[in-house]
């Protein structure tokens, strides 16, 4: 992130926000000013004399840049310098323009303007966006910062043992059926849990990685592919089964969908439950199911359900 005008411009795991300047130059010394014009618009700038003022500036790939600066010194006097990922730096009058270049990963490059002395008397500090690896980027982000709900999946185990206690008590599955199934839980064992964990921390240290230009987007796609391959065996795999055994029954309500997240899942496993039931075991009061005192023990279920 860009925080101050002066400040030398640093790549942190804070994701970049898109504008086009950052950070405006601190006048001092001459004064004037200057208008923009292009792909990448600025206000006017004026370079300061006697020391090096600093500015720290965004742009996308691709793109041209172009600012109006009033110097000290003629600009037919000045000289410019520039490192990687800039071409066709030039004057146009009192103009300075450049283009980026296109790039796999934020890249970090700078311009130098010197005085006939050869002073640097303005740095321009550059960060080239890559803007074709932002959705990879964005999906990396969803991965990172919804991991604890999305490894959080794994508990409700015990609300698809709930749904099968419920399913065997109205007849739509045996007991050698209802222990099966629940033993057939092996998407989401310990094992499945640590790998996708595991997973999701290495999108996020390739996501710092690519926001400091050491990794691509290549990189970056590879990882989030990886982890989100893991996925479809890990929640998923619960919605399946609360799927079949609604449709089994019938069941006039939606069913949880994982990619709403996990407070939404939860509630519409809770939903799910409130809508199963057999007359022979309990009956539905005012839409909300009571099993009858013989099985008063499957209410302690339903309320750890609630209350997870």
């Amino acid at each position: 992130m860009l925080r101050a005008p002066t400040a030398f411009l640093r790549l942190t795991a804070t994701p970049l926000k898109h504008i086009t300047l950052a950070a405006s130059l601190l006048l001092a010394g001459c004064i004037g000013g200057g208008s923009s014009s292009g792909d990448a618009s600025d206000t006017g700038s004026t370079a300061a004399c006697g020391k090096t003022e600093t500015r720290n500036l965004l742009v996308n790939e691709n793109t041209t840049y172009r600012d109006n600066l009033s110097l000290c010194f003629s600009a037919e006097e000045a000289s410019l310098e520039a490192d990687g990922q800039l071409s066709e730096l030039h004057w146009e009058g009192n103009t300075l323009a450049f283009r980026s270049s296109h790039v796999d990963r934020p890249r970090r490059t700078q311009v130098r303007i010197l005085d006939p002395h050869g002073s640097t008397q303005l740095r321009i500090n550059v960060v080239v966006e890559n803007r074709s690896g932002r959705a990879d980027e964005i999906r990396a982000d969803h991965l990172v910062d919804e991991s604890a709900s999305i490894l959080a999946l794994s508990e409700d185990r015990q609300a698809y043992a709930y749904m099968l206690e419920v399913a065997y008590l109205e007849g739509q599955i045996d007991w050698s059926e209802r222990q099966s199934m629940l033993a057939d839980w092996t998407p989401e064992t310990a094992s499945a849990h640590g790998t996708l964990a595991e997973k999701i921390k290495k999108v996020e240290r390739v996501l710092e990685d690519y926001r400091n230009g050491r990794a691509g987007e290549y990189e970056l796609s590879q990882a989030a592919d990886l982890a989100a391959s893991y996925l479809g065996a890990h929640g998923q795999y619960a919605a399946d089964k609360l799927m079949a055994l609604a449709r089994d029954q019938r069941i006039d309500v939606a069913v949880p969908d994982i990619s709403t997240g996990e407070l939404a899942y939860r509630a519409g496993v809770e939903q799910v439950s409130r809508h199963v039931g057999n007359p022979m075991y309990g009956e539905l009061v005012q839409q909300q199911w009571q099993f009858d005192r013989r099985y008063r023990f499957l209410n302690d279920v339903d309320i750890v359900e609630t209350r997870s």
